[in-house]
């Protein structure tokens, strides 16, 4: 179910599915070192599941910079999605990291690619995690 909050963009709901996800799955061990690199593998083996139906890239180029996750339509009339992610120092930096890193997809421009592939529709998603901790933002 938490593919399909973050593919129809039940930003609230999938939000809450990822910290589940985390709460039961993952040690304090696995995000103690490079904590960015590892919330990045985390969400691209989810996202991979998404595949065939989707089209998955990782740290593609778009714009001015890469993106962490893009997930293209494969079907008319889907959405696309891309996924950026901070890693926090706190928890009460998680608000600050996800708006960062929601604006970093504006800043950088990362739908380019996205618009030349003649996707207009994308969700957009800046994720801040800290430890089994994380904030969601989401731009429709």
């Amino acid at each position: 179910k938490v593919l399909t909050y973050m593919t129809t963009g039940n930003a609230k709901a999938f939000a809450e599915g990822l910290e589940r996800y985390l709460q039961q799955m993952v040690s304090f061990h696995d995000t103690a070192k490079r904590p960015e690199n590892f919330y990045h593998g985390f969400m691209l083996g989810l996202s991979a599941w998404l595949m065939p139906n989707w089209q998955v890239k990782s740290n593609g180029e778009s714009g001015y910079g890469r993106f962490d996750i893009a997930i293209y339509p494969c079907k008319q009339g889907q959405r696309g999605i891309c996924l950026e992610f901070k890693a926090a120092n706190s928890i009460d930096e998680l608000d600050i990291m996800a708006e960062k890193a929601l604006l970093q997809i504006e800043e950088m421009n990362y739908l380019a690619d996205f618009n030349a592939r003649g996707i207009t529709d994308v969700w957009c998603y800046g994720i801040a995690f800290y430890g089994k901790q994380l904030k969601l933002v989401c731009k429709k």
